[in-house]
């Protein structure tokens, strides 16, 4: 299996002056992410898995693609890995399962946070299925988050039932 630097993205020469990119002869790697290059190569780490938001996206390939994602070191300041679940209650109850990476951007005139989420809907959840919300922060190492985030009833439902809609979206922590 490759490693999350050996994918290719479109080539953008401010990010590379930045050290984000390295260009060599079989094409351009990853070296980093920001909060600028987060959601397109979350987007390629999909593709990568053979799922292209905004067509639907399955938890297992999302979940390694992700795990892939957070890998790959942030060029400012990695603010964190989260998976977290809600249950909403209007109308019929829904599951809302989100996969985010969280990271701050550092320029001379201002710093800024984005969250890029993958989120899965999955109606009439069971009863097991629970609100939860774990951070990287919250473990000794991101090897203890993924076996923690593996042991959740959320998860394992996620992981056995297709969702009823998925995507992929960029957000501003501060907006939410």
């Amino acid at each position: 299996m490759s490693s999350p630097s050996e994918y290719a993205i479109p080539h953008d020469p401010q990010e590379e002056a930045r050290g984000v990119l390295a260009v060599a002869d079989d094409g351009i790697h990853v070296k980093a992410v920001s909060v600028l290059t987060a959601e397109p190569i979350m987007r390629l780490l999909l593709a990568a898995e053979g799922l292209e938001p905004p067509s639907a996206i399955a938890f297992p390939q999302a979940w390694r693609a992700f795990q892939r994602f957070c890998a790959i070191p942030a060029i400012d300041r990695d603010d964190g890995a989260s998976f977290q679940c809600d249950i909403l209650t209007e109308g019929e109850a829904v599951a809302e399962i989100r996969l985010v990476r969280q990271l701050s951007g550092v320029s001379s005139d201002s710093d800024w946070t984005q969250s890029v989420v993958v989120q899965f809907l999955h109606s009439r959840p069971p009863a097991y299925v629970e609100p939860c919300e774990i951070w990287s922060s919250d473990c000794p190492d991101f090897r203890n988050f993924v076996e923690t985030v593996e042991s959740l009833p959320a998860f394992d439902h996620a992981w056995y039932h297709y969702p009823d809609n998925a995507l992929l979206c960029v957000v501003d922590p501060d907006e939410e």
